[in-house]
């Protein structure tokens, strides 16, 4: 008896096992999948979903230069077609339309800051690796109104120049994540939001709008230029 109290007593006892070193956590939190001194080229599907006007997919190419692991350049080119909804479409029928825009194109470069690199367990198995960037930058917008104007046409819609085409200032701020599938691609998440400064010919008159926008694509890296 006095030998199973003991052996308790034992199992009971704490394990010293030292000190974990910052040598240590390096190796844990360490970056498997490295950005830096690294081309990353895009091909994106984009969606502008919340606009009442129109809806609008997108195709979107992008190409850049990883500076380090927390900054990056890049350059964005898109082009699309805006549809128009059934709210436009209603207001057509009431005959009180408003002066509208759809998305044709845009291109623009960005600035791009990565404070966040992460892993993600699925399923208490597989571990995903990610990051979380913010970006910022400008360019320009291709748009094309909806309603044709009167002094290039009878006002049918019959004549395509009818519809003029004007290109709109714009300055883009975006949240994205790219989910490393490999050491050279990865599956990119992206919110965007482009505020334009849109000069509307029929009424001669200047207007702010935004431009939401989400999308999802794949990036594929080149190797080290290092």
């Amino acid at each position: 008896m006095l030998l199973l109290f003991s052996s308790l007593a034992l199992a009971a006892d704490p394990v010293d096992l030292g000190v974990l070193k910052n040598s240590d956590l390096k190796v844990v939190q360490r970056r498997l999948y490295s950005q830096e001194d690294r081309l990353e080229l895009g091909a994106h599907l984009a969606l502008m979903p919340f606009d009442l006007i129109t809806f609008t997919p997108a195709l979107q190419i992008t190409g850049g230069y990883h500076l380090s692991e927390s900054v990056a350049i890049e350059g964005r080119l898109g082009g699309g077609y805006g549809f128009r909804t059934a709210f436009y479409n209603a207001l057509e029928v009431d005959g009180t339309l408003p002066e509208a825009y759809r998305y044709l194109a845009s291109v623009d470069a960005n600035f791009l800051w990565t404070p966040v690199y992460g892993k993600i367990a699925v399923v208490g198995k597989k571990i995903i690796h990610s990051d979380l960037y913010l970006s910022v930058g400008g360019g320009v917008t291709i748009q094309q109104a909806l309603i044709p104007s009167d002094n290039l046409a009878d006002g049918t819609g019959n004549d395509p120049a009818a519809y003029l085409i004007t290109p709109s200032a714009t300055f883009p701020i975006a949240l994205g994540s790219h989910f490393f599938l490999s050491e050279n691609a990865a599956l990119r998440l992206e919110l965007r939001d482009a505020l334009l400064i849109e000069h509307r010919i029929q009424t001669d008159s200047t207007w702010f709008r935004q431009g939401l926008q989400v999308s999802a694509g794949i990036s594929f890296y080149g190797k080290k230029k290092g």
